[in-house]
């Protein structure tokens, strides 16, 4: 439409961005985050017709490389690319796994060779986003291990868990949804971030901070108020709990609403110094571990909730304490083979 009225986007920065960023904000297999009111599962190589005509319009090495990866298991036979792109593309090469923020957006990316880490603080944006500030996924072993889950239908019952606070990665404050409101920046570099939130729920301001490590992050999440609160630090897994240094029992449902009553098959035991936790991942013979530490005694609950879509079953975890201020560290480690990581 721009050329049709003689008007030139070549040679603005903005518009290339359009093409470039998209780029920056996937994982390593090219798939989206699924964040706020986002279909799960939508990757980049759903998109070589937009990179057709991107490498049309600038011999930029990043988006050329991009296309030719796109193309990698796929033949190049779209209208798109006999009018728009290039006659040639370079070999298939992977593109270096760099940390990245958008900080406008209020999102930011750790990334390395085996882990991708996502972080959500930035403001709030209408009616399709979701109440989830400081929420983390976490990629490794070629997929998403700890998910958003993003949207389903509108018209059903089950998109109000979707949107809850509870079904995300994030720390719940009195079992209450979040409030429509923005989170705010601390810090950034390769690797680690550190983001807050204040205004989610009134007199209590929250941090997270993830720092990379060469197989997974250490999550350090923290809450300060002047007055005590029931905080439940949510994490969900693709996967099935394998072993525990916890006894766990079977406990009641939740009632209260906010996601809660979604949890099913709950187990909960106390911990009074170290969790320990390891997950058997599914679709892959990897594992993910968990250790958890706080400075004051907590309750762990496990169980599940359904997964996008419906039909599949998610694994929760949830650490929960009662107090002014509360600190959960966790040392994620995803592993590429079922061993287990009792006894380091």
């Amino acid at each position: 439409a721009a050329c049709g009225k003689e008007y030139s986007l070549e040679e603005t920065e903005k518009y290339m961005r359009m093409y470039t960023a998209p780029i920056q904000f996937t994982f390593a297999n090219g798939e989206f985050p699924a964040n706020n009111d986002g279909w799960p599962e939508q990757a980049l190589n759903d998109k070589t017709s937009y990179y057709e005509v991107a490498c049309g319009s600038w011999q930029d090495p990043v988006l050329l490389q991009t296309l030719a990866n796109l193309y990698a298991n796929a033949k190049r036979t779209s209208v798109e690319a006999l009018l728009y792109g290039p006659t040639t593309l370079p070999a298939v090469k992977t593109l270096p796994q760099q940390s990245v923020l958008f900080k406008e957006s209020g999102v930011g990316f750790l990334r390395n060779e085996s882990v991708n880490a996502y972080i959500k603080f930035g403001p709030y944006n209408g009616g399709h986003d979701h109440f989830d500030r400081l929420n983390l996924i976490l990629y490794g072993l070629d997929r998403v291990l700890m998910p958003d889950l993003g949207t389903s239908g509108y018209g059903i019952p089950l998109n109000q868990w979707y949107r809850s606070s509870a079904a995300h990665n994030l720390l719940v404050v009195d079992g209450r949804r979040q409030a429509r409101c923005d989170g705010y920046f601390i810090s950034f570099d390769d690797e680690a971030v550190e983001a807050g939130v204040k205004d989610a729920y009134e007199g209590v301001n929250i941090r997270r901070k993830l720092q990379l490590r060469q197989n997974g992050v250490t999550d350090t999440v923290t809450a300060q108020s002047d007055q005590s609160h029931r905080y439940d630090l949510f994490y969900h897994v693709r996967g099935t709990i394998a072993q525990s240094n916890l006894q766990l029992t079977p406990v009641d449902n939740f009632k209260q609403s906010n996601g809660y009553d979604y949890l099913r098959a709950i187990q909960s035991g106390n911990c009074e110094d170290e969790m320990v936790v390891v997950w058997n991942l599914r679709g892959t013979k990897g594992t993910l571990t968990m250790r958890c530490t706080s400075p004051i005694p907590f309750t762990v609950f496990t169980g599940t909730c359904p997964d996008q879509p419906a039909n599949r079953e998610l694994g929760f975890l949830m650490m929960r304490a009662d107090g002014e201020n509360v600190e959960f560290n966790t040392e994620i480690l995803i592993l590429n083979h079922a061993e287990s990581l009792f006894g380091r």
